[in-house]
């Protein structure tokens, strides 16, 4: 979900914790050309596999400098603080995902043997020269001629002073009026497109639902792209406030029939959706959840990582070391209510001994654990721990079309898919469809196992099935 599972939104690796490195100089030299190519290697943690590419540069200088791409998520262009290279010997520091690389250049110069270092932990890493560009493949990004029209704009929330939406409106081909669909992002700050791991599922799912006669807009999330607006203190409330400025200008658009309006949400957008609907419910006319949550947000979590932990190969020791640690970190930001008091409770548990002031944070816990102890003591997470779905679902009169994948190790499909049809039927709503898709993971992608690291590699965007299921549940409403 949002921050938590960050582990997939601006970082290289799936790793946390901190490693610093530094070097001192970067040397240049004749022995080994090593600029000019790159250089690609593929990282493993437990079947988690991840391809990096480095590629060196000479500055001005002379110097070595570069970047580094991390291919299966589409992340480009993640620069090198720090290089040196001896002719034989490579040492790399990339500060921004604080990780190191440490390698060794084969006698035929076309290797380097390595360990890839971050968060305490080092990982093999051989670099191999390559001439040609890997290119990510994504058949289902849509391609010119459009049989349909975009208009990009820009408008500010009424909700919210100071907060502006950047936002592309999708119309299909016609006289219209077109039913249409307000398109809500998971976790993350994600751009309109919902950009993750190489691919744009809300460009693909827009293009899908305005081929089938079907109006979307999608917007850039707070503090991305082309939207302004805080986050320091925000909850998913707030989010839904935007979800609902989105609404309204959908609503003012000529070609879109008022009386169709609808809200997709995907992971936490699925949350977002039902909260907007208890704010406001005048113009929403229908909803789809996809991989939302149907149970409490601290018991989505643990049964997020120990679903992740045993798909990665850790043991049954260290999930459950892990899993009881998370379980004491949530138990004790629900129960302390007030901000220093939560802090410095989830300090104490971090550090191992009490932690009574926040100079005592700074001076004795890493910093590695102190942007973790933020994260959790944050108000967005302290109200996603706290969130139970129920109240909000039982408010839904509307058509709601919720879908899940059985490879999903984010928000498990039976639990969550069974929470809301559970709560939706009991509260009176008799027009809910629930479908559960085999072999599909979070991103609804076919998927052999359904760990994270898979998102990138997999050529598909978003499974055809699930595509057609929703634009025809749409169009029979």
């Amino acid at each position: 979900m949002r921050k938590e599972n960050s582990i997939i939104a601006a970082c290289v690796i799936l790793l946390s914790a901190m490693l610093l490195f530094s070097c001192t100089k970067n040397i240049k030299t004749d022995e080994a050309d090593i600029s000019g190519t790159q250089w690609i290697g593929t990282l493993t943690v437990g079947v988690v596999e991840m391809r990096l590419r480095f590629n060196f540069t000479p500055d001005k200088e002379g110097k070595l400098t570069g970047t580094m791409d991390s291919i299966d998520q589409g992340v480009e262009g993640i620069p090198f603080s720090d290089v040196l290279f001896d002719g034989k010997k490579l040492a790399v520091s990339v500060d921004s995902v604080q990780g190191t690389y440490r390698g060794a250049l084969s006698e035929t110069k076309d290797m380097f043997k390595g360990t890839w270092s971050q968060g305490g932990q080092e990982f093999a890493l051989d670099l191999k020269r390559e001439t040609e560009k890997l290119e990510l493949v994504r058949p289902q990004e849509p391609k010119p001629p459009f049989p349909y029209t975009t208009e990009d704009i820009i408008f500010t929330s009424p909700f919210e002073e100071g907060n502006t939406i950047g936002a592309t409106i999708t119309i299909p081909e016609g006289k219209g009026p077109f039913p249409a669909v307000v398109l809500i992002s998971g976790s993350g700050q994600q751009d309109r497109d919902c950009f993750i791991m190489g691919h744009r599922p809300f460009l693909v799912i827009a293009d899908h639902l305005a081929r089938n006669k079907i109006a979307s807009i999608r917007y850039d999330d707070r503090a991305v792209g082309e939207s302004i607006g805080q986050l320091e203190s925000v909850t998913s409330e707030n989010f839904a406030d935007d979800a609902l400025a989105a609404l309204q200008k959908l609503k003012k658009h000529g070609k879109t029939d008022p009386k169709k309006l609808g809200m997709i949400g995907h992971s936490e957008g699925g949350m977002i959706a039902p909260i907007a609907f208890s704010k406001d419910p005048a113009d929403i006319s229908f909803m789809v959840l996809l991989a939302g949550p149907g149970t409490r947000g601290d018991v989505l979590l643990v049964k997020q990582s120990a679903m992740i932990l045993e798909a990665i190969g850790q043991s049954e020791e260290v999930m459950a070391q892990a899993l009881k640690m998370n379980r004491q970190i949530y138990d004790t930001v629900i129960k302390y209510k007030d901000d220093l008091t939560r802090k410095l409770k989830v300090a104490t548990i971090f550090a191992g001994e009490e932690i009574t002031s926040e100079e005592q944070i700074a001076e004795k816990i890493p910093p590695a654990m102190i942007a973790k102890i933020k994260i959790v003591t944050s108000p967005w997470f302290v109200y996603f721990l706290n969130y139970d779905p129920a109240p909000f679902l039982k408010k839904i009169s509307v058509p709601v079309l919720a879908l899940n994948g059985d490879k999903d190790l984010q928000v498990y499909w039976k639990d969550n898919l069974e929470g809301i049809e559970k709560t939706l039927k009991a509260s009176g709503n008799k027009d809910v469809e629930i479908r559960m898709f085999p072999t599909l993971n979070h991103l609804f992608q076919h998927s052999e196992t359904g760990v994270i690291s898979e998102y990138g590699q997999i050529e598909e965007t978003f499974a055809p099935e699930a595509l057609t299921m929703i634009s025809e549940w749409i169009n029979s409403k």
